[in-house]
């Protein structure tokens, strides 16, 4: 028998991103890797949607239409729904960000696009869900 972290909500993996070539490519990962994808392609319905699905992980970019991912974290942490579920910055915003304050806000991770493959994200993720 699966124990928990290997089944249900464990495995949905909320993407919130609005490039829709990362997007795509970051959910093609997770499904090879038996996650399940859900998407939010803005700050506005990112908290919505982790309310929605209730995923083990959520990967957040800060540049976001809408709210920011910053003030997406800030929410999902005031929720007693999403307070503790684990979040991943996955970001290209690297000026003017304080990774102390994401930190103190409760990330596990704060990863620069640009220099992460997607290999390695995906890494980080199955790490976590053990």
């Amino acid at each position: 028998m699966e124990s928990e972290s290997q089944t249900g909500s464990n495995k949905i993996v909320l993407v919130v991103e609005d490039n829709q070539m990362i997007l795509e490519l970051i959910c093609m990962k997770l499904t090879e890797h038996n996650f399940t994808p859900q998407i939010a392609t803005t700050g506005d319905t990112a908290v919505e949607q982790a309310l929605k699905h209730d995923p083990g992980l959520i990967i957040l970019d800060l540049m976001l239409p809408g709210k920011s991912g910053e003030d997406v974290l800030k929410e999902l942490r005031t929720n007693e729904t999403t307070k503790d579920t684990p979040v991943f910055i996955f970001t290209n915003k690297v000026k003017d960000v304080n990774a102390d304050k994401l930190k103190s806000l409760g990330t596990e991770h704060y990863l620069v696009k640009a220099t992460t493959s997607l290999d390695s994200l995906i890494s980080e993720i199955e790490a976590h869900a053990k």
